[in-house]
């Protein structure tokens, strides 16, 4: 499995200003990972004959000559980022000692036998606030589970994960590893559990160094499969809606009390967010971009103020590739600051992230227009403008949202809500 190691930021005066004397300094970091095994031979052994044992007791089948497919095995809850997780490492499907992903690259490491999907930024502040929760790909009927064993490990060891492992009616096994102690779902062994359903929160257990879920399918004759397909893998997918090998995106945008700090290296498992929203005249103002498989996009950036103004802008190309890396910028602010609303702004491949922050009043942070032009999947969560909040995003089948705005809810060309989804449009200001 990964080790989590921080990159140092670099700390140096920026070449770009529009106000001599606003701009400081701005830093940037990613996070890095050495290659190590989430579960030992040992253990998978041990692993194999439990679920052997069960499926005898049960006496599941084979029902389905079709192969299954799988939605996506994680979601959010409790927080509105952009996106909430990376991919670190994919299935090695070189059978030697070299290293060969599905999409012919090498994002993998010997011997790996599953997907790592890790959580970004603020992995340990995800897990405490169970942020991230594991959902069932595939309907299927639980042949194992294990829980109780530590889970905020953050050095490679051979210690047992807590894990889920639901057999489907083609005869394959989904293996949910290294999730949160007491987070398991209480349905028992022969149990179904239907798509998209609550398995367990992400968490650090096992051979981790940090919290990620470790998704591995085996077909019924243990054999490991690949679920993405690509010119060096499978033919077909195992996904529904197989997502691009390099998935960029915006994760988040914040503002802070300082230079932020998303991947504290071991033995620290806990995040400090510095997390910061009002702040008043000639202040330090903290900005902060995070990014999936950042792979050389140019950005543009802007800090507007509550008129609509724009303060500071500035452009940065995000060089090199990083499953996941972050950017920070300081500006001090002016002595008579306008009051109100101010919104840090990042357009990058054609998409528009926003965040705001208040100046000298500590109400809760309210723009008087927003648009909403990314695609929602959380739980429960709402957003919320003064005045109008125009919506092209699509609503996706986990979610439940709703668009509070003080004048005008615009659902605009491009808004859908997928079926299964809740959503409501108030005509009702902020908090």
């Amino acid at each position: 499995m990964k080790k989590f190691l921080t990159a140092t930021a670099f700390y140096v005066s920026f070449f770009y200003v529009q106000d001599v004397n606003a701009q400081q300094t701005f830093g940037f970091g990613f996070m890095n990972y050495a290659k190590e095994q989430c579960v030992s031979a040992e253990q998978t052994r041990f692993i194999k004959q439990e679920i052997s044992k069960n499926q005898k007791k049960l006496r599941l089948a084979t029902t389905s000559i079709d192969p299954v497919l799988f939605d996506w095995p994680l979601r959010q809850k409790g927080v509105n980022d952009y996106s909430y997780y990376a991919i670190s490492n994919f299935v090695d499907l070189d059978a030697s000692s070299g290293l060969r992903d599905y999409n012919c690259g090498t994002r993998t490491y010997n011997g790996h036998n599953g997907t790592d999907f890790f959580t970004t930024p603020f992995g340990w502040s995800k897990m405490d606030s169970n942020n991230v929760e594991v959902v069932a790909g595939a309907p299927g009927t639980i042949v194992y589970k294990s829980d109780g064993n530590y889970d905020r490990q953050c050095q490679s060891n051979n210690l047992n994960w807590n894990a889920i492992y639901v057999q489907h009616t083609d005869g394959t096994v989904a293996w949910y590893g290294h999730l949160k102690t007491g987070s398991l779902t209480t349905k028992s062994i022969g149990a179904s559990v239907q798509a998209g359903e609550y398995l367990g929160v992400v968490g650090s257990s096992g051979n981790s160094t940090g919290p990620h879920l470790h998704f591995e399918l085996r077909s019924s004759t243990n054999t490991v499969i690949d679920p993405f397909s690509g010119s060096c893998g499978n033919t077909n997918s195992r996904w529904l809606n197989q997502k691009p090998s390099y998935d960029f995106s915006v994760c988040k945008l914040m503002t802070h009390s300082g230079g932020p700090i998303p991947y504290p290296n071991c033995p620290t498992t806990t995040d400090d967010l510095k997390a910061k929203s009002n702040y008043v005249n000639g202040e330090t103002l903290y900005l902060a971009l995070y990014l999936r498989d950042q792979n050389g996009q140019n950005g543009q950036l802007k800090i507007v103020k509550p008129n609509g103004l724009v303060w500071q802008q500035w452009s940065t190309t995000f060089s090199n590739y990083y499953a996941s890396s972050y950017w920070w910028w300081s500006y001090t602010l002016p002595s008579i600051a306008d009051t109100g609303t101010w919104k840090f702004e990042a357009t990058i491949s054609g998409k528009t992230y926003e965040t705001f922050f208040n100046v000298n009043t500590t109400q809760t942070p309210c723009p008087q227009s927003r648009n909403a032009s990314t695609n929602i999947n959380q739980i429960t969560t709402q957003l919320n403008a003064g005045q109008s909040l125009t919506a092209t995003s699509i609503i996706e089948s986990t979610a439940n949202i709703t668009f509070k705005a003080g004048n005008s809810v615009v659902l605009s060309p491009g808004f859908q809500a997928q079926k299964g989804a809740t959503f409501w449009a108030k005509t009702q200001g902020c908090p």
